[in-house]
C-alpha cells in the first residue's frame, strides 16, 4: 500500500534510510548513485560492440578454415581474430562490472554510505581471490573512469579489427 504523506513516493530523499543521513551525506550518496548509474549505462554499450566483434571474428575464422581465396589475406584475418580475442576480454570485464555498478546505484539511493560499501566490496574481492584490496579504497569517480577505459579499449580493439578487414579488402582489390 502506498504512503499517502505529502511528498512521499519513489523520491530517494523521502526514504527512511535517507532520513538518518545528514543533508551533505545524503547529497554525496545520491551523487555517487548517479555516477554508478552512468557507469552501468556506459558499460551496457559494450554488448553491441561485442556482438559486432564476434561476427567479424567468426567470419575471419571461417575464411581461414575454409581457405577461401585467402592466399594473401591470412595476415589481416589473423589480426582480426587476435583483436577479436582482446575485445572479448574487455567485453567480459564490462559484463562483470555493469551489474556491480547498477547494484551500487540501487543501494546508495537507499541510503547506504558509498565509502563503506566500496571498502566492503574491495575486501570481498580480495577474500574471493579475484583481486587485491587497494589502499586507500578507490572512490566511485576512479571506478567510473576505469569503466570508461574498459569501454574505450574495447572500442579500440573493434576499430583495429575493422581496420584489419579493410586492409584485407584493399589488398585483395590491389592484387
Amino acid at each position: 500500500m502506498s504512503d499517502l504523506r505529502p511528498g512521499s513516493g519513489d523520491d530517494a530523499a523521502n526514504d527512511p534510510a535517507h532520513q538518518d543521513l545528514s543533508p551533505d551525506a545524503r547529497q554525496a550518496a545520491l551523487k555517487a548513485a548517479h555516477q554508478a548509474e552512468i557507469a552501468a549505462a556506459l558499460l551496457g554499450l559494450s554488448r553491441p560492440v561485442d556482438c559486432f566483434s564476434r561476427l567479424l571474428t567468426i567470419a575471419a575464422l571461417v575464411l581461414l578454415v575454409l581457405q577461401v581465396n585467402t592466399s594473401g589475406l591470412w595476415i589481416p584475418l589473423t589480426m582480426s581474430i587476435a583483436f577479436g580475442i582482446l575485445e572479448c576480454g574487455f567485453a567480459l570485464r564490462c559484463a562483470f562490472d555493469a551489474p556491480l555498478f547498477a547494484s551500487w546505484a540501487r543501494r546508495w539511493q537507499q541510503g547506504i554510505a558509498h565509502q563503506d560499501d566500496l571498502a566492503a566490496f574491495d575486501l570481498a574481492i580480495k577474500e574471493s581471490g579475484l583481486g587485491r584490496q587497494p589502499e586507500p579504497t578507490r572512490g566511485i569517480a576512479e571506478r567510473t573512469a576505469g569503466a570508461r577505459r574498459l569501454l574505450r579499449n574495447q572500442c579500440r580493439c573493434l576499430a583495429l579489427q575493422v581496420g584489419a578487414w579493410i586492409g584485407g579488402f584493399v589488398f585483395m582489390f590491389i592484387s
